[in-house]
């Protein structure tokens, strides 16, 4: 949480714009978020809480939206006040007296109004919401996996990413809770880096991605993906033209570009799309080393120069690298129950169907 693992005294610095932020506008929660943001933090850092404070809360959106007790910024309000009365009793000093005609410009040795603590935590929650990423544990049996949601996290150079539905890059968080950038094609000078909230254009049609962007982030997504209509309905895969970029349908008497005549890769397109074909069935089978890894990044540096999206190929791909750096890095746990769930002690085999034991984990 922002505010527990903040020295009171560094709060208070901030919400007053002095000593170290004394070139600043004070708080969003309480100038609003248009007026700090007309000038960036002086050091992006994930333990700096002026950075932190900076995202985008949506406060104005929040409203509109459906929660348990009528609308979310409602549940929110809620949550901000349960969880400053939490902070009370566990040791963080604030003031319950304070009056709202008091004085701003507090000694910095003074307790916190519990007005603004609460104030603060109101407006985290709203921008967790928007801006944080998942830490979650992953339980497994050998049938099927659960991810266990174990909390969220904000990192907020990170959340300066723009989305896209077909991105270009990936977050991933380890069990150590370090997040790092990781680029899944290869990047020009100017290029920009992009990542996916949640979706991608293979997972869901566009509509439907294009309706989840607009209810959980509130922007109405433009990328490419969406300009275009792909989904997860993809046609026949297409070969690039190395002259000038168009996607072509990959058909076996395609020959040359149907934009500008020249010679098309075919060969190395079905080469490509075969020696994919043979990675996937054989990745169970697979112990993953350097060298695996650098094959199945060379295998996508590849796709990326033969085939247009939207491509199958390179969504197997894509979806590769990513369970084998989940795999790798991040928290995987055996849970007892869940052993003990799926096996007969005795019989040594599953006590239910595999369709029930889906539907547990789903």
């Amino acid at each position: 949480m922002c505010i527990a693992n903040t020295r009171r005294s560094r709060l208070l610095e901030y919400i007053c714009s002095v000593k170290k932020y004394k070139n600043g506008k004070g708080h969003p929660a309480f100038v609003g978020i248009k007026e700090v943001r007309k000038t960036a933090p002086p050091l992006w850092n994930n333990l700096d809480y002026a950075s932190a404070a900076w995202v985008n809360p949506h406060s104005d959106k929040w409203n509109t939206v459906d929660g348990k007790y009528g609308t979310l910024l409602l549940d929110f309000t809620i949550a901000a006040v349960f969880l400053a009365f939490c902070l009370y009793p566990g040791g963080y000093p604030m003031d319950w007296s304070y009056s709202k005609q008091g004085n701003i410009k507090m000694n910095i040795s003074d307790k916190l109004p519990a007005s603004w603590i609460g104030g603060c935590l109101l407006y985290h929650l709203q921008s967790t919401r928007i801006n944080s990423f998942g830490f979650y544990d992953v339980a497994r049996s050998e049938e099927a996996m659960k991810y266990e949601d174990l909390s969220s996290l904000i990192y907020p150079p990170l959340s300066l990413i723009n989305h896209s539905c077909d991105p270009s890059a990936l977050v991933l968080i380890t069990s150590e809770g370090v997040a790092f950038l990781m680029s899944i094609r290869d990047l020009k000078a100017r290029n920009e880096i992009t990542i996916s909230y949640q979706v991608a254009y293979e997972e869901k049609n566009t509509r439907d991605h294009k309706r989840q962007l607009k209810e959980n982030y509130f922007f109405e997504c433009t990328c490419e993906a969406c300009q275009n209509n792909w989904n997860n309905e993809n046609p026949v895969e297409k070969v690039k033209c190395p002259h000038c970029q168009f996607g072509s349908e990959l058909i076996a008497q395609t020959a040359r570009c149907s934009k500008c005549e020249s010679f098309l890769p075919i060969e190395e397109a079905y080469k490509l799309i075969s020696d994919v074909r043979e990675l996937i069935q054989e990745i169970p089978n697979i112990s993953w080393n350097r060298r695996q890894s650098q094959n199945l990044s060379s295998l996508l540096t590849r796709a990326h120069s033969l085939l247009s999206p939207p491509c199958r190929t390179i969504t197997l791909l894509r979806e590769c690298i990513f369970d084998l750096l989940k795999k790798t890095a991040q928290m995987w746990t055996c849970e007892p129950w869940l052993e003990n769930y799926y096996k007969c002690i005795a019989a040594e085999e599953s006590t239910t169907s595999k369709k029930e034991r889906r539907m547990i984990l789903n």
